[in-house]
Parts: C-alpha cells; sequence; structure tokens
C-alpha cells in the first residue's frame, strides 16, 4: 500500500519581531555615531574657537602696539612748539593719551598722535602774516614742501602754530609751489580743515603731518558693538564686546570693528619720576590722580602725581617727557563655550587659578598697577587669553632732556 509523503511546511524570511529588533539596533547605531560626531565636532569647535582667541589676541596686541609705538613719531621735533597750544589743546605732544574708565572690569582706551611726512619733517616758519581765514601760507622751505606736491585729491594736513596766543589750528594744504629764489614755498589751503585765526611771521611755525589718511590721531577701545558703548562686562554684553578704533581726523568719527572677543583692554603709563629724567620707567600708573605721588611712587617737586585724561594735555614739556612708556593689557575670549564646563567643576571661576594683567614676579599686592580679573570678565564655562606688552614711546628721543 502505497503511502502519502509529507512536505515541510516551515516558512522562511523575518517575521515582524526580528524586523523590529533589527530596526532598534540600526536606531542604536545610529545614536552612537551621532553622539561620537556631535562630541567630536564640540572638540573641534572648542580648539577651532581657542585657537581663534589666540590668533585674535595676537592681532590685536601687534596692532595696538604697532600704533601706540607710533604715538610722536614725527612730531618729536615739534615739542618745543607745539607744547604752546593751549591746554587741553588736542595739538599739544603727546604720544599716546590714556583714557581711565575708572573700573577694573571696564575697558580703558587711548589715543595716539603721529605724523607721516617723509619731507619737512621740523617746523617751518612763516614768511608772511597769515591775516584772513583760509589764507595762503607761506613758509620757509628752500627744499620744497613734499614730494609729491599735495592736491585737492591728496592734501596734506598742517598744524599752524601761534605761540604767542596758543592757537593751534589743523588745516589741510591742496596744492603747494615750488621754492622761490628766496626759499620761501606757497601752501594753499581747501578742503574739510582751514585756518581761522591770525597767524605772524615773528613767531609762527607751521607743522607738517604728513598725507591726509596718514596723519593719524586714533583712538582705541573696546565696545560693546550693541550698544556702541565701553564694554562693561555686565551681563549679556561680553558676547558684545570688540576692539574697536576711529580716526579723530575725519569729522563725525565713526567706530571701525578690528577684532572680536576682546573683552577688556586696560592702558597704563610708565612714567619717570628721578629728578632728572633717565628715560627708565620708576612707576606704572593707569590714567588717574591715585598712585603717582604714593609711597610705592614718590615724586618730588615739580614732578606730575595727576595723570588722568584732562591733566595729562596740559603738562609742561618736561612732565610730557616723563611718560616714556606704555603697557597694555588685553583679554580675549573663544568662540565656543568649552564643552567640559559642567563635568568635576572645571571652567568654574571660584576653581580656576587667579588670572591678573600686568602682574610681577612677587605675584602678590606689591606688584604696581597689577589688576586680578574678576567673574564678570572671567565667566564660567569660557576660555580667555590674556596678552600684555609693553611699548616705548617716542616723545623724547630727539628733545633735549631736562
Amino acid at each position: 500500500m502505497a503511502t502519502r509523503g509529507t512536505r515541510d511546511s516551515r516558512q522562511r524570511g523575518a517575521g515582524l519581531v526580528e524586523t523590529m529588533v533589527g530596526i532598534l539596533i540600526g536606531l542604536i547605531v545610529v545614536l552612537v555615531i551621532y553622539n561620537l560626531l556631535s562630541a567630536t565636532e564640540g572638540y573641534k569647535r572648542m580648539a577651532n574657537g581657542a585657537s581663534d582667541a589666540q590668533v585674535t589676541g595676537l592681532l590685536s596686541q601687534f596692532i595696538l602696539g604697532r600704533e601706540a609705538g607710533n604715538g610722536g613719531n614725527g612730531i618729536s621735533l615739534s615739542a618745543g612748539d607745539l607744547i604752546n597750544c593751549t591746554a587741553g589743546s588736542p595739538w599739544r605732544p603727546i604720544p599716546v593719551l590714556v583714557h581711565d574708565s575708572g573700573d577694573d572690569d571696564i575697558s580703558d582706551s587711548f589715543t595716539t598722535l603721529y605724523s607721516s611726512s617723509s619731507h619737512v619733517v621740523w617746523p617751518v616758519v612763516f614768511t608772511t602774516n597769515v591775516a584772513a581765514a583760509a589764507d595762503p601760507l607761506i613758509v620757509q622751505s628752500p627744499n620744497g614742501f613734499t614730494v609729491p606736491a599735495p592736491s585737492a585729491a591728496a592734501p596734506y594736513r598742517v598744524i599752524a602754530v601761534n605761540p604767542t596766543t596758543g592757537d593751534c589750528e589743523l588745516a589741510e594744504v591742496v596744492a603747494a609751489t615750488a621754492p622761490d629764489a628766496f626759499g620761501r614755498v606757497t601752501l594753499t589751503q581747501g578742503g574739510a580743515y582751514q585756518t581761522t585765526k591770525a597767524y605772524s611771521t615773528t613767531n609762527g611755525k607751521l607743522v607738517n603731518l604728513g598725507p591726509a589718511g596718514q596723519a593719524a590721531r586714533m583712538q582705541f577701545e573696546a565696545r560693546n558693538s550693541g550698544t556702541s558703548t565701553p564694554c562693561d562686562n555686565t551681563g549679556a554684553s561680553q558676547p558684545l564686546c570688540q576692539l574697536y578704533s576711529r580716526d579723530l581726523f575725519v569729522q563725525n568719527p565713526q567706530w571701525n570693528p578690528i577684532a572680536q572677543n576682546v573683552v577688556l583692554m586696560k592702558v597704563q603709563y610708565g612714567v619717570d619720576l628721578t629728578g632728572t629724567i633717565d628715560g627708565r620707567v620708576d612707576c606704572w600708573t593707569p590714567a588717574n590722580n591715585t598712585v603717582v605721588g604714593t609711597a610705592d611712587c614718590p615724586a618730588g617737586a615739580g614732578i606730575a602725581t595727576d595723570y588722568r585724561d584732562v591733566t595729562v594735555p596740559t603738562f609742561a614739556l618736561v612732565n610730557v617727557q616723563r611718560i616714556v612708556a606704555v603697557r597694555v593689557g588685553i583679554v580675549v575670549r573663544d568662540d565656543e563655550p568649552d564643552t567640559k564646563a559642567t563635568q568635576n567643576g572645571q571652567l568654574v571661576y571660584a576653581t580656576r587659578p587667579p588670572l591678573y594683567l600686568f602682574n610681577c614676579a612677587a605675584n602678590d599686592n606689591t606688584c604696581l598697577g597689577r589688576i586680578r580679573l574678576s567673574n564678570n570678565v572671567i565667566r564660567d564655562g569660557w576660555r580667555y587669553r590674556t596678552y600684555e606688552t609693553v611699548i616705548p614711546l617716542r616723545n623724547a628721543i630727539f628733545n633735549d632732556l631736562p
């Protein structure tokens, strides 16, 4: 009797359970890879942010050092004449004028003045009285005024000085003749600035600052880009702090950004307090009236003790010469918060080593002008870089010291 064979009826393929398990495993793998990439990108951003902060700090330090170092360039030979300008005049020979904020957490600023003239770098005398506004300026300059000659498109900036009255005015020269047989050069005024006072052949002088756009009276400051005020590191203002400059030769000067994330800039004078000036820094002082004249910075008779920005422009030349250097300290923040900021209390102000500007080997409060950076400046969860530079000034190189 024949028997009927049976056939294996088992089903083949994946069921619903296996499919869901596979999807779950795939999602876990995707999640792991995403977290890995996210963490890697976070570290990359942190490293790039720290690198950017370092580059920003070095660039800012270079620019500020260059501009402060140029302060006084080309006007040193004119110091004896420019010092006769009325007290407080912007044309007195102050290479670098520091504006103190009055608070360690708020940035200072400073203003530089220098000439870029490569021809006629000494004061020249008037050979004809300047009686009316915008009169031609006729001066003694046997070798000519400058090469190339100034024009309306490329004017030169000059300062007319009347030592008797203290009048000092900025003017623009748009044309210059060749010297005549007596060495006289006629300068034609024009442009944005022209003289309005009288200048005499008896003692009037003309100081050449060089071409417009190169002669500099620049101000530098760390500012809040949102409020257009000095960076004060309060509230949410710090991410908006940037280093700015503006050209004070321009009418209605505007602030122009130089570098971002510069959260603090502090500037101090280096002052020579010896009876006979020797060109060495004896005291570092902010631009205030609280340091010089104390036990740490004793000042003898006749030596200035008030270095506020409203007082320095009134100094006699000898006290201007005592400002032989400035030092600039800046604090720069990175672009990205640290990825480990919430782990093990890292990058919390209370657990960081103290950060200082203008510290010294003693590492204590005997360091003149030392500034400990507060928690307003050094915020939790962020990395910072500090930079300092000392800049000798050119205000007395060519002047006779007392």
